[in-house]
């Protein structure tokens, strides 16, 4: 079955309809997925946050009381929803060679080229359509920095202009502090790994 063919915004879990905020705006996915990254944040801030900042059935703890039987589903269905149903692979996901945060502004335009617009100006794009638009975002900077960084992750010898490149935009390969150890604990809080 094809869970994909529409752009989803929203699931029912036990009866209940579950609307992500904004029709599931790139803004708020990315809001979200940094929050959760977050190493000043404790699980029990990152939970509450996690379904106040998505779903618009959520804006306060009592909230969260009153929907406690379904939230394990939701936010198992939530994760699912960010990798568009597909089993999340460390290749797809980055494998901690980019940070949305981080690399927005070496991510944002060649998706505004592929979408042929300024999407920060945009009222409203899905996640999955700004997903495609990173899919297909081919040669431009920041897959120059994802290349050289992979280089780097696996300890392969750089290319001489690549070496010139790292020295010449030594911001671009500082250590990123992506806090995925604090994201996995969440997760396995969680019951999702």
């Amino acid at each position: 079955m094809l869970d994909n063919l529409y752009l989803v915004t929203s699931v029912n879990i036990n009866e209940q309809i579950y609307t992500i905020r904004n029709k599931a705006d790139w803004r708020i996915i990315l809001s979200t997925l940094s929050m959760l990254q977050d190493a000043e944040l404790d699980d029990d801030t990152k939970s509450l946050s996690l379904f106040i900042m998505a779903f618009e059935e959520f804006s306060s703890y009592e909230d969260l009381l009153l929907h406690q039987n379904n939230l394990l589903e939701l936010s198992e269905w939530f994760f699912r929803f960010i990798c568009q149903f597909e089993e999340p692979n460390e290749a797809k996901l980055g494998a901690n060679l980019y940070d949305w945060e981080t690399d927005f502004n070496l991510i944002i335009a060649p998706i505004n080229r592929v979408i042929n617009s300024e999407i920060r100006e945009m009222e409203y794009m899905h996640w999955w359509t700004f997903l495609g638009a990173f899919a297909e975002i081919g040669e431009c900077l920041f897959s120059t920095v994802v290349s050289i960084r992979s280089k780097q992750n696996k300890k392969q010898k750089l290319e001489k202009w690549e070496a010139t490149f790292v020295k010449e935009h030594k911001h671009l390969f500082k250590k990123r502090v992506v806090n995925d150890k604090a994201t996995e604990e969440f997760l396995k809080k969680w019951g999702l790994k």
